[in-house]
């Protein structure tokens, strides 16, 4: 079961302009600080921090979120399928990062 994570979410929130006006200031804060704020705000903010780093450091890591995030409908739908019926799905699923997942599904 493939499910988002609390730092994709919210990175992806951030991304979209999906948060409120205090997680638009905190990641302004996440943004700007030095390492030793950057390490002071982890101990309340985990993570919106760990998050952060990734999107800004961690190659693929926000490409990977961005194919993740539109498939999440299809996933939930394989997910939801018995095992006996994944076949079926094969000319349903439309998204790459689903397909992908189905197929992986169908292998086990």
């Amino acid at each position: 079961m493939i499910e988002l994570t609390e730092e994709e979410r919210l990175m992806w929130a951030w991304q979209y302009d999906q948060i409120g006006d205090f997680e638009d200031t905190l990641m302004q804060a996440i943004c700007k600080a030095d390492e030793k704020n950057l390490d002071r705000l982890s101990k309340g903010y985990p993570d919106h921090v760990s998050g952060y780093i990734k999107y800004a450091h961690e190659r693929g890591w926000w490409e990977t979120v961005q194919r993740k995030v539109p498939a999440m409908p299809e996933i939930k739908l394989i997910d939801s399928t018995p095992a006996k019926d994944l076949p079926l799905l094969i000319g349903r699923i439309k998204n790459e990062y689903a397909l992908t997942y189905l197929e992986e599904k169908i292998k086990l």
